[in-house]
């Protein structure tokens, strides 16, 4: 079961996605750089999050009558770096499934920011419309939603700077009734990290 992460770069309407066979050939998981002043460069330290193989019974663990079952959650780090400070913003692009996103034959995935740092300072984060905007509740948590970016927070207005850290954290679920399968099954989400500078 594997839930596959790429990155992404956009200045304002541009976007470029690297592949998998490219981010496979660097090691590593580097966005692609735009031309400018603002030329920055987005790093998640884990590609690819690969859960290996469960049976039915290791999901459920101690609660069978669960409605749904957890993979488990699973930590990533994301840095930013750019030649001049910038107004960030970063989403998450993948299949939707309600407030989350897609994951396996019917699952979802939850991805969340936490502990977000703009030049080495603490950061609040919120869910917001767009880059620049100043979310509704910040907090040190913040839930990726689709269509939305999260905005790190310094000082009450949107964050500004050179350097950007954040753990994210996502927790694949599926429902327990597709867990009772005949063979093995294979679960996958494909999404990408997007940082958006202004």
């Amino acid at each position: 079961m594997k839930l596959k992460l790429y990155p992404v770069r956009a200045l304002g309407t541009i976007v470029a996605q690297i592949t998998a066979a490219a981010l496979l050939a660097m090691g590593g998981c580097t966005a692609a750089q735009a031309q400018g002043p603002g030329e920055c460069q987005m790093t998640v330290n884990d590609s690819s999050v690969d859960y290996g193989v469960f049976t039915r019974y290791q999901l459920q663990g101690e609660n069978p009558q669960a409605p749904t079952l957890s993979l488990g959650k699973r930590q990533l780090t994301l840095n930013m770096n750019c030649r001049m400070p910038v107004t960030m913003a970063v989403a998450f692009r993948s299949g939707a499934n309600g407030a989350d996103y897609s994951f396996g034959n019917g699952g979802t995935v939850t991805v969340r920011m936490t502990g977000a740092q703009v030049d080495g300072r603490p950061a609040l984060v919120g869910s917001s419309a767009g880059a620049g905007m100043i979310p509704a509740s910040p907090a040190a948590i913040a839930q990726f939603a689709p269509g939305q970016v999260i905005v790190p927070i310094v000082d009450g207005r949107p964050a500004k700077g050179t350097s950007f850290s954040a753990q994210v954290e996502v927790d694949p679920r599926i429902p327990a009734a597709n867990a009772r399968v005949a063979g093995r099954t294979s679960l996958e989400s494909n999404g990408s990290f997007q940082l958006i500078t202004q």
